[in-house]
Formats: structure tokens, C-alpha cells, sequence
């Protein structure tokens, strides 16, 4: 069985479109991608966020809820529930290309009342991003009641307040979205190497030509970041517009697309 939920995302190429999948026992998040959001893909690592261990908080389900995406990560609200159900609570992942995701050692991030109250369980996080601040909303109901009402939370945020990757390996090849984008007058990419590997970095105009070698050399496995300040191999300043970049790393290609104001 399969279900909806509030968390998509378009990175300007690609559609992510995160759905609930259960087996009779657990009930856990997919990842389906599209590029005309029409004709969908399941990813072959599915489910990219699984239920939790014996005995953990969302043992029995980790249903996605809503994301956002800050300085090319993605940070996924999702809802938990261990396998006696005796509660809903609110956890929190991260993730550097949308399907490898690492959960916060500190979920669950927003657990519900006590019993009686009108948020006893909580769940179907809705977030939203402004400045150094998420902003929450969440459904409250009292253990399984008809009606279910909506909550309101806040927490400040940094981009480490969830955690990376660490210092372990990548588990994959991955280009992240730059950022910012739109962008003026610099941009910043950051990928992903889980082996060593030749890897190119190519910026290209709308017309398919070359404007920029952001990146040409071997590199070991690890997370890079590299910036563009907007001026082409020759050292002028490249016209606003829409632009191309290429990643190559081994047998790896991603292709996404940015935009340059002035």
C-alpha cells in the first residue's frame, strides 16, 4: 500500500516526490523522481528513510511529513510511531542528495502531551524556513479521537543543527543544487565522492558552450565544495541568463541547471 504526502521538491531539473509505503507491519517513506512530473521513477534504495530499530521511538512507522531545503541540503520533518502505538511523535533527517538520509540523534524533535490533552499524538509536520528560524505546524489529536487540531512550533536553526554526513564516507556519488540560486554574483557547489575518481566540473550556456572548468583533477572520496564568481575560463564576467553545470566523477553524470541574475 501507498500513500501521499506534503513532501516534494523540484531542484529546477528534477521532480522528488517522497510517499508512504506499508507492508502490513511497517510503514515507511519512498522516493519517486520525475523530470515532467507526469512519468515517475521509484528509486532502486527504496524506502530511502526506513522505520527505526526494536524497541525505538518509530520502530513501527517513518512516514514522510514536509522538507525544505537550506544551502543544498535537504531536511526532512517525518512522523514516527513505535510498534505497540501507543504515541505519534515528530523526527527530523537530513540529507545530502534526497535519498541517502542520516536521522537526528536527537528525535524525537517534538514529541506530543501528556495523556488527555489535545496533542497527546502529533503528527504530519508542515515546516518552514525564515532566516534562523523553522516554523512548525503539526496535527494534535487525543489517542485516536475523530477530531484532530493544528499545533504551532518554532525552533531556531543552523545548518548544523542537524548532522551531515560527518566524517564517514559518502555512501554514493552526489551533486547537490547550488546555492544560492539565483545567484550574483557567486554560487557554490558541493558534491559527493564515495570512491576516489577523475572528476570534472563544467559550466555551459543555454547554446551547450563551455563557459567555465569549475573543476578538473582526481580527487579521493570525501565532500568538496568548489565557487564560481561568475566570470568565464578567458576571466570576463559571464552574461545573466540561465546556465548548465556538469558533473563528471568516474562512471558518475549529473547535469542541473542555475540561474545568474546581475
Amino acid at each position: 500500500m501507498i500513500g501521499a504526502s506534503p513532501a516534494a521538491y523540484f531542484d529546477g531539473n528534477t521532480y522528488f516526490l517522497y510517499y508512504q509505503g506499508r507492508d502490513g507491519t511497517y510503514e515507511q517513506t519512498g522516493l519517486a523522481t520525475s523530470t515532467d512530473g507526469i512519468n515517475w521513477v521509484k528509486h532502486p534504495s527504496n524506502p530511502v528513510l526506513p522505520h527505526g530499530s526494536v524497541g525505538s521511538w518509530d520502530e513501527e512507522a517513518a512516514s514522510a511529513g514536509g522538507l525544505f531545503v537550506y544551502e543544498g541540503t535537504f531536511y526532512l520533518f517525518y512522523t514516527g510511531r513505535p510498534l505497540d502505538g501507543s504515541s505519534l511523535s515528530i523526527g527530523l533527517a537530513a540529507s545530502d542528495d534526497g535519498a541517502s538520509w542520516t536521522k537526528h540523534a536527537g528525535n524525537p524533535v517534538l514529541a506530543g502531551g501528556v495523556p488527555g490533552t489535545w496533542d497527546w499524538f502529533v503528527g504530519d509536520p508542515c515546516p518552514v524556513v525564515r532566516d534562523t528560524i523553522v516554523q512548525l505546524w503539526y496535527a494534535g489529536n487525543v489517542h485516536y479521537a475523530n477530531e484532530w487540531s493544528i499545533g504551532y512550533a518554532t525552533s531556531p536553526f543552523t545548518p548544523t543543527s542537524v548532522p551531515d554526513a560527518g566524517e564517514d564516507l559518502p555512501r554514493g556519488f552526489s551533486l547537490r543544487q547550488n546555492y544560492p540560486n539565483p545567484f550574483n554574483p557567486t554560487t557554490t557547489f558541493r558534491y559527493a565522492l564515495s570512491e576516489d575518481a577523475p572528476v570534472t566540473l563544467k559550466i555551459y550556456n543555454i547554446l551547450g558552450q563551455l563557459v567555465k572548468t569549475v573543476v578538473n583533477d582526481y580527487q579521493s572520496a570525501g565532500y568538496y565544495e568548489s565557487l564560481w564568481d561568475g566570470r568565464n575560463d578567458v576571466g570576463s564576467h559571464a552574461a545573466s541568463g540561465v546556465y548548465i553545470y556538469r558533473m563528471v566523477a568516474g562512471n558518475f553524470t549529473a547535469t542541473k541547471r542555475m540561474l545568474f541574475l546581475k
